[in-house]
């Protein structure tokens, strides 16, 4: 198990002792990537800045705290092979389902997953595709070849962590490292 730096962007509603003393918080947006959930990004405090402006056109905080990763209690989908291919499989599953109509989201999987009992974790772990386009600031893109722009290795992936569970984040670290009132990114 392995402490792992994650990052939760706020809209800046110049309230930050409010934040610190009571976050993190939960999104409970209904286009929510993983549903109801207290979300971080991952190790990349780039990520963070990217939501932030993309969310909120640059009028945005960012908190980091830490968390201890841990396969029993999060749901890995970045690299945990059979976790995706239990993803998949359901996804089978509920396609051949004359009861549950398409789409598939991941969303609506995990909540199937829920809903059958076999979704016990307290987090979960994945990683954005193509969420990021190739020439942002705050994409770190080598090409796999010097003739394609198109396929190229990321390295700095947008993996997200959503916490249903806000007891197994180090709220004790909970603190903003990211306002545009600071002359730059600290840590404390």
């Amino acid at each position: 198990m392995a402490q792992r730096d994650i990052y939760q962007t706020l809209e800046d509603r110049n309230n930050i002792d409010f934040v610190e003393n009571n976050g993190p918080f939960c999104c409970k947006r209904t286009d929510a990537w993983l549903g109801k959930g207290f979300y971080f990004w991952e190790y990349h405090i780039e990520n963070a800045h990217w939501w932030g402006e993309k969310s909120y056109r640059n009028n945005y905080i960012v908190c980091k705290a830490n968390y201890v990763f841990d396969n029993m209690t999060c749901y890995d989908l970045v690299d945990n092979y059979e976790n995706r291919t239990q993803l998949r499989e359901i996804e089978k599953k509920l396609a051949e389902d004359d009861n549950y109509p398409p789409p598939y989201t991941v969303p609506r999987i995990i909540a199937y997953m829920k809903y059958i009992g076999i979704f016990h974790y307290q987090a979960i772990r994945i990683v954005g595709e193509q969420v990021k386009k190739v020439n942002s600031t705050y994409s770190k893109a080598i090409p796999f070849q010097s003739k394609s722009s198109t396929h190229y290795y990321e390295t700095i992936p947008p993996i997200q962590v959503c916490f249903y569970d806000k007891g197994i984040i180090m709220l004790d670290q909970y603190a903003v490292v990211y306002s545009k009132y600071f002359d730059q990114d600290y840590c404390v």
